[in-house]
């Protein structure tokens, strides 16, 4: 009898090492936060003060390849614009794997903006600010980084935004 439930045992122990537990789905990442604050010269409304966070269009690019380009400006116009940074991405194989590519909506003007930039510490946030120009119809935004703490990470920090521009507006990134 005793013979029977060893083995009665021993083959429940093995059928549960058989078993497969679910995987936990995984929260989406978190972004940081970026702080934009809007300086208008006149009175005027400001029809660029409706910046958004468009940093989900990057989110699929690796910490290598967003380093090889730190702190470079971007300004991306069109579908081909950024389909041609993405390949740039990928065939520098810095990425183990291709670019997740996102999708992003250029139309009625709107203009992808960022960069991503490099520093060393605990955290790491962006300041953003816009300034536009009436007279030679220009939009520049100025991003600084602000990296806190004494801790020895290499960090990247993302800072992509869509820009709504009307017709014979340009947009610059500092």
């Amino acid at each position: 009898m005793r013979g029977a439930f060893a083995l009665w045992g021993i083959g429940l122990l093995l059928a549960a090492c058989n078993l497969t537990l679910p995987v936990a789905e995984l929260p989406p990442p978190t972004l940081p936060r970026v702080s934009i604050a809007t300086r208008a010269p006149t009175a005027t409304p400001d029809p660029f003060d409706g910046l958004e966070d468009a940093r989900a269009v990057m989110v699929g690019v690796c910490f290598e390849a967003a380093y090889q380009r730190r702190d470079t400006p971007f300004v991306l116009r069109s579908e081909a614009d950024l389909t041609r940074l993405y390949n740039e991405i990928d065939q520098s194989e810095h990425c183990r794997r291709p670019v997740q590519r996102q999708a992003f909506d250029f139309s009625g003007g709107r203009t992808l903006v960022g960069l991503w930039s490099y520093g060393v510490g605990c955290t790491a946030n962006h300041t953003l600010t816009q300034q536009r120009d009436e007279a030679v119809r220009t939009v520049t935004l100025r991003a600084a980084l602000s990296v806190d703490g004494d801790c020895n990470y290499e960090l990247i920090r993302p800072l992509w935004v869509a820009v709504p521009l009307e017709a014979g507006w340009e947009v610059s990134l500092e």
